[in-house]
């Protein structure tokens, strides 16, 4: 059984009134963007730990791991950040670290991220409205959220809100993959699952946050409007958001054809069109076919 009693957390309380400030995702989609019933944004690579087996440094953690996934995908390098900027990061609100190891407020990272230009902007999304945050994480490939964890999930397999269980603390971790019952959370270098009613319950904030990686995709621009959000984000901080849109990306190369066997072997994979076999939720060896299945689906075409 996983024994997670031992390791540390480390989210403080978030400003309320500064959070109710906050620019709000759904205000900038016209619509829920359209998404598929499963999703999974986490094959980057393994993720470290960066410290949070040791400090309460979850929320830098949170940072790194959302920065790898969002390179690792739309760029041709996933960033994976060192033990040094790890440590950088967190000493911005630890500045004595390793004698301060008192976490961190989520947003104040995020507002330091923007200074220093490693994001450029983020906006709160509604943890209790499930379609906007599967949508959400869809179109930014992770969401940075915080999460008032209960000692239930000291030892649960998939994290569920337990009534009447004690408080543990706050954590933060980055929710990058979902099926229509289940969210994936990257966490403690590993990816936990987690049920709707935790993420209702237990969820304290939720952030999309927006990259130049995203900008420079035309796939982004088409899901989010950058120049509502842009006026926001000027009547909020009084200060301009720019942004310039990359060189949109040549096409992909056209896949192969598909050979009778390909075709029948496909067809078994992508049975039950809503919940097919290689996007839903496995463990182990069972979990490294699924992601070749998911792989190989994309290379020949048959599947987004």
């Amino acid at each position: 059984m996983t024994d997670r009693s031992r390791l540390p957390l480390g989210v403080r309380p978030k400003d309320e009134i500064r959070y109710g400030r906050a620019i709000r995702f759904k205000d900038h989609t016209k619509v829920i963007p359209t998404h598929p019933l499963t999703n999974d944004d986490t094959n980057v690579g393994a993720f470290p730990m960066d410290r949070n087996d040791r400090n309460g440094t979850c929320v830098a953690a949170g940072a790194a791991h959302f920065i790898q996934i969002v390179t690792g995908l739309l760029t041709s390098n996933a960033v994976i950040w060192t033990d040094g900027q790890v440590v950088a990061f967190y000493k911005t609100q630890n500045p004595n670290f390793p004698a301060d190891d008192n976490g961190m407020v989520i947003q104040q990272g995020l507002d330091y991220l923007i200074k220093t230009g490693v994001i450029l902007g983020y906006a709160t999304v509604d943890p209790t409205d499930h379609e906007a945050v599967r949508a959400a994480q869809y179109l930014g490939l992770g969401l940075i959220g915080g999460y008032n964890l209960q000692v239930a999930q000291q030892q649960q397999a998939v994290f569920d809100y337990v009534p009447g269980s004690p408080d543990w603390g706050g954590h933060c971790m980055v929710e990058a993959r979902y099926v229509p019952t289940l969210i994936g959370d990257v966490t403690w270098s590993t990816v936990e699952n987690s049920t709707d009613a935790f993420q209702t319950h237990l969820c304290s904030e939720l952030y999309f946050v927006i990259t130049q990686a995203h900008v420079d995709h035309p796939g982004f621009r088409a899901g989010f409007n950058l120049d509502t959000f842009g006026q926001a984000y000027t009547d909020l901080t009084g200060r301009p958001f720019v942004w310039a849109p990359g060189p949109t990306p040549p096409p992909s190369p056209t896949p192969e054809p598909s050979t009778p066997a390909d075709a029948t072997f496909a067809a078994v994979l992508l049975e039950n069109a809503g919940h097919p076999w290689p996007w839903r939720i496995h463990v182990g060896e069972n979990e490294t076919v699924a992601r070749a299945a998911q792989a190989w689906l994309r290379a020949k075409g048959d599947h987004p």
